[in-house]
């Protein structure tokens, strides 16, 4: 295959995601793929078709690959894909296959059935992937890694595979900075990024920055909006867990109705908990993002003192150009 052939593939894959919720295969999908983790409801699954949909524009994507000079070696790149979101892995498997190079994924326990779908539609498009892609319990005989996942499991995965060139990929969370005077529309989408996907994305908002003078009752109706996530149980179990054990370890914090909020200056929250901490100029926050920059996927804010921010609302529509951890796949492959 050429590049063109690749790309024009991927073109047409767009078309499946654009229709993904007409498909006649997709009810039945989704019915496995909510049987094998809960966590990944209708919605959240069909916002993630959405966003990809919008990634992989015609256009974004022949200019983005434009970038790259093309390379005749084929490697085999092994691809560790977690299961924190619906279509985890995706951005790795089109770096790795629009490359020209194959793919070999291993797939998490609770996240067996939406990269592979997507696999075959793509097969389906352009038979001759079928001999690029492999899904396998084990990776071996491979010349290049790809590892998403906890710091634990890094810790492993790099001494696994300590004799070739790998990217290890760590937990991360994303901030917003926001200054008290956001529109009721800004905090919509600021509450879009925290609650999609119930939190678990690396691009997820898991601490705000406030300035002292925030009022927080601004959030309160915003946040409402999102009671839906109430009935998911794991949510729910999560959201009480978290309460009780604020209250037996008297830690004072905010209960929402959906989410507790809770004054920190950690940057990772769990599930059902938002973190914030006040400032009184942006020098001090900005300081903070540097030190824990290894720790942050990505920066939400409108404030022009914050520099390398994104808008409002698109924490989890990420472009072709906002690498994961900053680590440009690609231009490591070729």
């Amino acid at each position: 295959m050429t590049q063109n052939d690749r790309i024009r593939a991927f073109i047409k894959l767009r078309n499946v995601f654009l229709d993904i919720n007409n498909n006649p295969d997709f009810d039945a999908l989704f019915v496995n793929v909510y049987k094998n983790n809960a966590w990944f409801s209708r919605s959240n699954v069909l916002h993630a078709f959405d966003a990809l949909s919008k990634m992989i524009d015609p256009v974004k994507l022949r200019n983005w690959i434009s970038k790259y000079t093309a390379t005749n070696k084929i490697k085999r790149v092994g691809v560790i894909i977690p299961s924190n979101i619906p279509l985890v892995g995706f951005y790795d498997f089109l770096c790795v296959l629009i490359s020209g190079h194959v793919f070999v994924g291993k797939l998490a326990q609770s996240n067996l059935f939406l990269l592979p779908f997507v696999a075959r539609q793509l097969i389906v498009i352009e038979p001759r992937f079928k001999d690029y892609i492999f899904f396998e319990e084990e990776i071996k005989n491979i010349d290049f890694l790809i590892f998403s996942g906890n710091n634990n499991s890094s810790k492993i995965i790099d001494f696994v595979y300590n004799k070739i060139p790998r990217v290890i990929r760590k937990n991360r969370n994303s901030v917003a900075v926001l200054s008290g005077k956001e529109s009721y529309e800004d905090l919509k989408k600021i509450a879009q990024d925290i609650f999609l996907y119930f939190g678990f994305g690396c691009r997820n908002i898991s601490k705000i920055f406030i300035p002292h003078s925030f009022d927080f009752r601004l959030l309160l109706n915003v946040f409402n909006s999102y009671n839906y996530v109430l009935e998911n149980q794991n949510y729910l179990d999560n959201y009480n867990y978290q309460r009780t054990l604020l209250k037996i370890n008297d830690f004072r914090f905010r209960e929402l109705s959906n989410i507790l909020l809770v004054e920190s200056n950690k940057i990772s929250s769990p599930i059902s908990v938002l973190y914030f901490e006040y400032y009184s100029d942006l020098n001090y926050v900005n300081k903070k993002i540097k030190q824990y920059q290894n720790e942050i996927q990505c920066i939400v804010s409108h404030l022009k003192g914050v520099p390398n921010s994104i808008t409002f609302g698109y924490a989890q529509q990420p472009s072709l150009t906002q690498s994961p951890d900053g680590v440009d796949v690609i231009n490591l492959l070729i």
